[in-house]
């Protein structure tokens, strides 16, 4: 399970992109799943990105993009 700061990271990335969100409760139950699976940030991007490649259709792929995007901006703003 990712934990400390990673985890924080990860979930502010993720309510900030949930009002972009399409398919909220889909959205949900994967991103917590991953979450809790992932045993690092990098594991966790993985998984996400994992997810953008096999989505069924267009709005589920930019659903976990909006995710994605969020987080890189937010790891610039670390480093």
């Amino acid at each position: 399970m990712l934990k400390g700061q990673d985890r924080k990271i990860v979930e502010e990335a993720i309510e900030l992109a949930l009002p972009n969100v399409t398919y909220l409760s889909e959205f949900l139950e994967c991103v917590k799943k991953d979450l809790d699976e992932s045993e690092t940030f990098s594991d966790f991007l993985m998984r996400l990105e994992k997810r953008i490649t096999s989505a069924e259709d267009e709005t589920r792929k930019t659903d976990f993009v909006i995710l994605r995007n969020h987080l890189m901006a937010m790891m610039k703003n670390i480093t």
